[in-house]
């Protein structure tokens, strides 16, 4: 999940380089809500995985979450 938080910063700072001045506020509304759309998109598969392994349990991820939380 860190990783995928990472590509996305990544990408954002990319997008940032086309520009002559960039610099993201992180007190300003829009700039959160665009970081949080774009984490929210990259985020979405990687649960759905996540929850689907857990329903149908047959990863190694949702055997070691498992383990790790007691069930």
């Amino acid at each position: 999940m860190k990783e995928i938080i990472k590509k996305c910063l990544d990408e954002i700072a990319e997008s940032c380089n086309n520009s002559v001045d960039c610099q993201l506020n992180f007190s300003a509304d829009s700039a959160r809500n665009m970081i949080a759309n774009k984490v929210a998109e990259e985020l979405d598969p990687y649960v759905d995985r996540l929850v689907e392994d857990l329903v149908v349990g047959e990863s190694s991820t949702a055997k070691r979450l498992r383990k790790a939380f007691g069930e």
